[in-house]
């Protein structure tokens, strides 16, 4: 799909911050398929993430600024 579409529907369900969070660590193109899938999937795209282990609860924690929580 289109990565620009699949993010601008990121930020809808809340989950920009995260994906622009994730840019630098995973890149632009991950971060907008993660928004996608977590999109279907109706999860928050940081539960992905980590469920995935794109990311760890501490690169979570240092990218967002907030404590992961399962």
């Amino acid at each position: 799909g289109n990565p620009g579409k699949i993010c601008g529907s990121g930020f809808v369900n809340g989950s920009f911050g995260i994906i622009t969070a994730l840019c630098p660590i995973i890149g632009y193109e991950k971060a907008c398929h993660l928004a996608g899938e977590a999109l279907r999937q109706n999860i928050p795209v940081r539960d992905l993430a980590v469920k995935k282990g794109i990311l760890t609860a501490a690169q979570y924690k240092e990218s967002t600024g907030e404590t992961y929580k399962a």
